[in-house]
């Protein structure tokens, strides 16, 4: 059980830090003329990671939801960067997409089958 932990306890900061990380791309888009789209694709994935590292860490019962609201807002970014923006290659940017679905579905399963263990 306390593996178990260890793991939940893990990927909250792990998700808690990628989402400081995506924050700090927050004030030099602030600065400038930059599209607001990305401007908002990145806050909310910001927002999301942290949202979904403070679920998984406490186990709330809405972790699950959070690490899925979490993975479409990187999938939402990585489609403004790529085919509307232009910004990075489409191949890379859905490749990006799929690998974050899948790692959050890894994710969500682990959380929701730990869900239960108090």
């Amino acid at each position: 059980m306390q593996e178990r932990l260890f793991v939940l306890r893990s990927l909250a900061v792990v998700m808690g830090l990628y989402g400081l990380y995506v924050a700090l791309y927050v004030p030099p888009l602030l600065v400038g003329n930059p599209s607001p789209l990305i401007l908002v694709v990145t806050v909310a994935e910001a927002v999301t990671a942290i949202i979904a590292a403070v679920a998984v860490w406490m186990r709330a019962a809405w972790a699950l939801g959070a690490v899925l609201l979490f993975a479409a807002a990187i999938v939402s970014t990585q489609l403004v960067e790529g085919p509307v923006l232009g910004l990075i290659a489409n191949l890379r940017a859905i490749f990006i997409g799929v690998v974050a679905v899948l790692v959050a579905l890894a994710i969500a399963a682990y959380v929701r089958t730990n869900s239960a263990i108090v």
